[in-house]
């Protein structure tokens, strides 16, 4: 039986395709939306096998968006030797692979160059790419898969490029329409569902009526300074002679309350009980 691989989201690439998919790079890494989920029959069940995937350049254009559509732009960057990042279930047996669609969602898409983790893929923003899926044969003397000391490159038994799932790699969406189908089909997209990437305030909420909480009118506002005051009366007190021997004291001799005003003078003594 020969080995066989689709999509498990087919439609929603098909649906993404025909209005050329993008796929956001970022500095620090971003999954890529559809997913790529397979769907593999016909291996052995018992057989070792490993799977790698590269995202490969399709030619060295550089593309632009224009006029509701991408085209060529002239010529860009070289594409590099794609990188491969193994699935995350390391070695499996065949029974493993099939009993369920198997994803790569672990695998993220980063225009840092410099990025190093295993399961980042460096790609250049306005550049198109295609996906490769591998599947490896690995015998018991081949472990660690895909290591420098192994005597012999594992068997490769399918080697799978799906045009449906081509994807330009931009740094912000260009095509509203790509947009509009990353809202409705990725639960994780909140950040478009109120208005843009980045929820911004939009110019007429500048001119919003403000919360009732916040609306002040005469009949409903008091000024601080309309509230009653209490201010306390101090007692005068009785007359008494000012002493010429305490020259820098005798306020807080005299006025038993200008302490109480002057914290200065009320370090040096308290009045007289």
């Amino acid at each position: 039986m020969d080995v066989t691989v689709r999509l498990a989201n087919d439609e929603l690439w098909t649906k993404f395709h025909a209005h050329t998919t993008e796929m956001v790079v970022t500095k620090t890494g971003r999954k890529m939306f559809p997913k790529l989920e397979y769907i593999i029959e016909g291996l052995k069940t018992s057989q070792a096998y490993g799977l790698v995937l590269q995202i490969e350049q399709v030619d060295d254009n550089r593309y632009k968006f224009s006029g509701g559509e991408w085209s060529a732009a002239g010529r860009g960057e070289t594409g590099s030797v794609a990188k491969n990042v193994m699935h995350h279930d390391g070695v499996m047996p065949g029974a493993h692979w099939m009993r369920q669609p198997v994803n790569f969602e672990r695998v993220k898409i980063t225009n840092n160059p410099n990025d190093t983790n295993p399961s980042h893929i460096f790609l250049q923003s306005m550049h198109k790419y295609i996906p490769v899926l591998t599947i490896f044969e690995i015998a018991q003397s081949e472990t660690p898969f895909m290591s420098a000391s192994t005597s012999q490159p594992p068997k490769q038994i399918a080697r799978i490029r799906m045009p449906e799932t081509e994807f330009i790699a931009v740094t912000a969406y260009q095509n509203s329409t790509i947009t509009q189908l990353k809202i409705e089909h990725n639960p994780f997209a909140k950040g478009f569902r109120d208005g843009g990437e980045r929820k911004r305030a939009s110019p007429e909420s500048c001119t919003a009526t403000p919360s009732p909480k916040r609306i002040y009118s005469p009949s409903n506002y008091t000024s601080p300074m309309d509230k009653p005051v209490t201010v306390p009366v101090l007692p005068n007190p009785a007359p008494m002679p000012i002493p010429p021997m305490w020259p820098g004291f005798y306020p807080a001799y005299w006025n038993p309350y200008s302490y109480m005003l002057n914290p200065l003078l009320a370090r040096f003594g308290a009045a007289p009980k």
